[in-house]
This record gives structure tokens, C-alpha cells and sequence, in this order.
């Protein structure tokens, strides 16, 4: 699945893909898929043990599985067990959850013969310490989605189970993650969404999505996925529109953190690897089934260019004149300086401010020119990032109007550009995001728009005009600028040079 179109999952011949899928999936017992996994990391407790009836079982037949020779399955074992379990006999996973409850493993334990099983099993604890959850949020910050610097039983839960559906493993504090080696195979899984044709599509998973023809004014039918980081743009972008006098056709599937990566949506919405015959189509009915003109994506750590060409070969086979836009996201002040933030700002200057600002531009173009090499004319950046370091320099200077700091966790002050250790814009920032976005998509400066945008939310007067004012020049300045973007403006009047 290298994005090539000999190699696209839509474009391969139903045929050879049966023959080729016959011959892995032959491979595939569940021996071998705890070899695969034998690395994995529990997303859940070190200490969780393995129903003892269910372990006996599985150690009759791959003692290999415990890995320290306690005769029992628990943490990392355990984990890695479980996902095997669950691709071999995926009906006992019952409430289809990716996981296996002291009730599923017993009955599991039952079918396979075992005798010494709890009639009545105890379920697992459900209440976490506050202890707990900040060790947690320590080792994965993503797992905070709201970016409220505090982790709620419910977002560890949800977090643990995006962790396990991924069937990858996290390697290290920082959440770096492994993925699903069948992401290297030359198709996917042969029940993966996509293999199904529009009609399937609606049939079986219908869509409550906009279909609309194509604007002969210019507005772009936009569909895309996502997380914290876009949500902001995503939600600034409508009244942009509105107020540029159009209604903005904006159709996301989004998540926090990993969850709203485009790998993570890929396999959520195919069924496939960690979701394995549990899909949640969302944006495949609407693109097999409705017109769209662009999709944009959040960036994510460790992405490969297989995550987008999946979606890219996708579109197009529906939407061939379709054009593809990934954010680079910004660069993060905190964790700095092994992870605690300064005492002041005063390192903070410009010349660091840029280096890091350059350091992230060249990370990006290595990636988006590979892309842009194999889709040429198709892949574009959305250059936020540019944009918010333009930003910060400015309040270095002193230019900023009404902003107090650069990073709420070293100032304590709420009209900060930065105001979370996992790097969430501030308030009123939302507009500079959604601004980027709407200077990319339409090539056309946010400083042409003369009526009143009405952003959501009372924010007591912040961002000022002036500041609004502030914002969309720096946003045109950093589509311009940035080559990867696809928008030139020489003649310097605010409108691509391309834009007819």
C-alpha cells in the first residue's frame, strides 16, 4: 500500500486481490499472530491477569505465551494474548469493545473446554486513583482529550481502548507507536469497508451527509479527519465562510489524539487490524456516494505516507479532480528543557522561535515532496505552523495586542498563544487557525472579507479587532509564503495568482 496506483487497495483487481489475501491469510494462526504482537505494550494495569481457567487453556497450546514462566498470563502477556484471542475468536468479544471482560473470558474459557471457570465472575475495578490518572496522563498526555492538563476516568478508558483497537504497541513514555504490520501488505484485509461498492456502502452503513453538485462560485465540498489540534480551525472555518458570504460544506471524523490520526480513521471506518469486522464508516459512504472537492487531515507523530495515500487513492477513484490538504500542526514550547517549562520566557527568542519553526518546515517537506511527487498537483501543507510562529514573534516584540504571554504553564497568564503541556493554542486562536485554512482552501486573503464574522462564543471582547486584524494578515502571510502550500501570490493582492 505504497499509495502507487498498482498498488491501491480501490484499484486492485477483485481476482488477484482473492488470491493474494487466500495465501496471507493461510499464514495468519494465531501462533502467528502472537509472534507478531510478541512486543506489544499493555494499554491497560502491568498487574491484569488473565482469567486462570482461559490462561490453562492457551498455555496447552502456546506455552511460548508466558514469557517469564509463572505459569500464568498477566500485563504484557496477557495483552498480547488477548489480541490474538480476539482475531482468532472474534464472536467472544461480545459487546464488541476490543476487549475481553472477566464475563467474555469465561464464557471464552467454557467453549474451549475448560471446567474450573467462576460461575459468577468479578468484574474489573472500574474506579482509577487520582494517583493513577496522573501517572497515566504523565505517561501518555495524549490521553487528555479536552487538553485541560487533567485525565478523567473516562478519557484513560477511552484512550486504553484506542490503544488496544490499534493492536500496535506504545514503546516508551513519549507514546511512540508501532503499528499494524498489515499496514505493509500489498491490500488490506479483504473485509475492509472499502472493497465495497457505493451501493453496498449505502446499504449497509448509510450516511447522513451532504451531497451536493459542484459550485460554480468556487465553495469546496470538504470532507476530513482529525484531532484536538484541528478541532479549532474546524470549527472557526464555517463562520469565515458565512461572513465571505457562502456556506461552507464541511463533513469531518474526527477524534482526540491518536484517534483522530488518519491511520487511526482508516481502520476504524475499514474495520480492519485492531477493528477487525467492526467498522465505523463515516466519510467512506459520503465520498463513494457524494461529490467532494478537497480533504484535509491533522498531522501525527510517526505518520507514514501509506495513511494518506490510502484515503488519496480512495477520493480519487470517486472524486478524480479531488485536492488534499495536511496541517503541519505548530511547534510546542513545553516539554522543553527535559520537560519542565523555564522559569521565565526569556529564552524564548526570536532566533529559537525560528529555528524550530525551520526544523519543523524541512521535517514536513521531506514528507509532503515524497507525496507531492507521487500525486503531483494533489497534496498540499496547510501551513499553521508558520502562522502561530509569526505569532509568537511577534509577542516577543511586543506586537501583539492584547496577548500576555507565549505559554500559559510558564506565565500563568489566560491570553497566552500556548495553554497546555501538550501544546493547545490559546483562546482566540482558533481564529488564526481557521483563517490559514480558509486562506489555503481559497487562495484569497481573510483580510478581503469586510463584513462581521461572527465567531461562536463570548469571549468578553478578545481577540480585539485590532488583534482580529493582526490574525489574518499573519495567516496570509504564512500561505504565501510557505511553497508547500500550492498558493502564490506575486501581484501581491491578496488573491492567488492561480485564482481565476
Amino acid at each position: 500500500m505504497s499509495g502507487s496506483g498498482s498498488k491501491c487497495p480501490v484499484l486492485v483487481l477483485y481476482e488477484l486481490k482473492k488470491k493474494i489475501m487466500k495465501k496471507i491469510m493461510k499464514k495468519k494462526t494465531i501462533l502467528g499472530i502472537l509472534s507478531a504482537l510478541a512486543g506489544a505494550f499493555s494499554a491497560t494495569s502491568g498487574a491484569e491477569e488473565m482469567l486462570p481457567a482461559l490462561s490453562k487453556q492457551i498455555l496447552v497450546q502456546f506455552p511460548q505465551a508466558d514469557r517469564n514462566g509463572d505459569g500464568k498470563l498477566t500485563g504484557r502477556e496477557s495483552a498480547v494474548v488477548e489480541k490474538g484471542i480476539l482475531r482468532k475468536y472474534p464472536e467472544a468479544d461480545a459487546d464488541a469493545d476490543g476487549t475481553l471482560s472477566r464475563v467474555e473470558q469465561v464464557a471464552l474459557a467454557k467453549k474451549l473446554g475448560a471446567t474450573d471457570t467462576p460461575e459468577t465472575p468479578t468484574t474489573e475495578p472500574s474506579v482509577t486513583t487520582p494517583e493513577q490518572l496522573a501517572e497515566f496522563l504523565k505517561q501518555y498526555p495524549e490521553s487528555d482529550a479536552d487538553g485541560d492538563g487533567t485525565l478523567s476516568e473516562k478519557e484513560a478508558a477511552a484512550y486504553r481502548k484506542a490503544l488496544q483497537n490499534s493492536r500496535g504497541r506504545v514503546a516508551g513514555k513519549r507514546g511512540t507507536f508501532v503499528p499494524d504490520p498489515g499496514w505493509k501488505e500489498e491490500t488490506f484485509p479483504e473485509h475492509a469497508v472499502c472493497y465495497l461498492n457505493p451501493e453496498q456502502l449505502m446499504t449497509q452503513y448509510g450516511g447522513d451527509f451532504p451531497n451536493l453538485p459542484k459550485s460554480e462560485d468556487g465553495v469546496l465540498r470538504v470532507v476530513g479527519t482529525g484531532h484536538s489540534f484541528m478541532k479549532p480551525g474546524y470549527l472557526a472555518l464555517p463562520h469565515i465562510c458565512e461572513a465571505a458570504g457562502f456556506t461552507q460544506p464541511l463533513y469531518t471524523h474526527t477524534g482526540g489524539g491518536m484517534t483522530g490520526s488518519a491511520r487511526y480513521k482508516w481502520e476504524q471506518e475499514n474495520g480492519i487490524f485492531g477493528f477487525d469486522k467492526r467498522p465505523t464508516p463515516k466519510l467512506l459512504p459520503a465520498i463513494a456516494n457524494a461529490g467532494w472537492d478537497a480533504m484535509m487531515w491533522g498531522p501525527y507523530s510517526e505518520d507514514q505516507p501509506e495513511y494518506y495515500s490510502c484515503w488519496i487513492d480512495y477520493c480519487l477513484e470517486y472524486n478524480p479532480d479531488m485536492k488534499f490538504y495536511l496541517s503541519d500542526a505548530w511547534i510546542r514550547l513545553w516539554p522543553f528543557n527535559g520537560g519542565k517549562p523555564p522559569a521565565d520566557e526569556s529564552e524564548y527568542t526570536p532566533e529559537l522561535l525560528s529555528k524550530l519553526e525551520a526544523e519543523k518546515h524541512e521535517m514536513f517537506k521531506g514528507f509532503i515532496t515524497n507525496m507531492q511527487e507521487e500525486y503531483p498537483d494533489k497534496v498540499y501543507i496547510i501551513p499553521t505552523s508558520l502562522a502561530v510562529t509569526k505569532a509568537a514573534v511577534l509577542q516577543v516584540k511586543g506586537a501583539l495586542p492584547g496577548v500576555e504571554s507565549l505559554h500559559k504553564l510558564v506565565t500563568g497568564e489566560e491570553r497566552s498563544i500556548w495553554r497546555d503541556h501538550r501544546g493547545h493554542l490559546g483562546p482566540g486562536f482558533d481564529r488564526l487557525e481557521g483563517y490559514v485554512f480558509y486562506s489555503t482552501l481559497y487562495k484569497k486573503s481573510p483580510e478581503l472579507i469586510e463584513n462581521e464574522i461572527n465567531f461562536s462564543g463570548d469571549r468578553q471582547g478578545y481577540p480585539t479587532p485590532e488583534l482580529d486584524q493582526v490574525f489574518r494578515k499573519l495567516a496570509w502571510q504564512a500561505v504565501i509564503e510557505n511553497p508547500l502550500s500550492g498558493v502564490v501570490d506575486n501581484d501581491g493582492d491578496g488573491i492567488g495568482d492561480l485564482v481565476e
